[in-house]
């Protein structure tokens, strides 16, 4: 293990990082499912159409994909490295990147922008009180438990709108795969919401995402009431957190950050 340096500018506030070796995020998970490769040899023209969306390209190890970093210019203001990159999140709107220190990953506090070809003009000062586990795998990547907080798949793969398929990798049934077609509509935008609108888990309330939540079930078994803007506040959205505010706030997501800027920062 070697301590990084930090020439300047951000590194003050950054502090020493320790890096270990980037391993694969994904460990176990749970249980039923097959990953996306297990659905290639049956929908080769599918896995290929969602090979190429910004889904399947959401998280990316710097080892097997040594171009995943879109960013070009390092330099003392950028507290970091670009061999300290353990994986690239995000190829739409911005790029994110994570390191790994003492075994946890961790999102670096500087974003790329993809549209400008530059850093953004800001960091995340807290950004190691944030694990990336604790905040992020539950809609970056598949089958995450909650419990052992690791995952099947990394990035957003097939099952994350099929439910696990492992049963119907086997016995090639349709009934034993969520189609969200034959879904109703609400179930249906239910697969979607799930990452596309916030608030925490049912459990412990410790996840700010579905943690749990399977296609085909309702989304109000796996979150909470979804975050409300404070009394007075002249932020972006105010509702009464029923399901249908719930769905607004999807539309108003659809219509506005996804055609013309982004969600979740990528």
């Amino acid at each position: 293990m070697a301590a990084l340096p930090h020439p300047g500018g951000l590194a003050a506030a950054v502090g020493a990082l320790v890096l270990l070796a980037a391993a694969p995020l994904a460990a176990a998970g749970l249980p039923g499912y097959a990953t996306s490769k297990a659905c290639k040899d049956c929908h080769p023209e599918v896995w290929r159409q969602w090979s190429l969306t910004p889904h399947a390209r959401m998280l990316r190890s710097t080892t097997e994909h040594p171009d995943a970093v879109a960013a070009e210019k390092f330099s003392p203001e950028i507290p970091f490295r670009k061999k300290d990159i353990a994986f690239s999140i995000g190829s739409h709107w911005i790029q994110k990147y994570l390191t790994v220190i003492d075994g946890q990953f961790y999102v670096l506090p500087k974003y790329w922008s993809l549209s400008k070809g530059d850093w953004e003009p800001y960091s995340i000062f807290n950004w190691r009180s944030k694990p990336y586990s604790l905040n992020c795998y539950g809609c970056h990547t598949v089958g995450f438990d909650p419990v052992s907080k690791t995952q099947v798949e990394d990035s957003i793969g097939c099952e994350a709108c099929h439910g696990p398929g492992a049963k119907h990798v086997a016995s090639q049934e349709p009934a034993d795969i969520v189609n969200p077609a034959r879904l109703t509509r609400r179930l249906a935008d239910n697969i979607c919401e799930s990452c596309h609108t916030d608030g925490n888990d049912m459990g412990d309330g410790v996840f700010p995402f579905a943690a749990g939540f399977q296609p085909g079930e309702p989304i109000e078994k796996y979150y909470t009431d979804f975050f409300l803007p404070k009394p007075g506040s002249k932020k972006w959205y105010k509702g009464n957190a029923t399901y249908e505010d719930r769905h607004r706030m999807f539309m108003f997501y659809q219509a506005e950050f996804y055609s013309k800027k982004r969600s979740c920062g990528v």
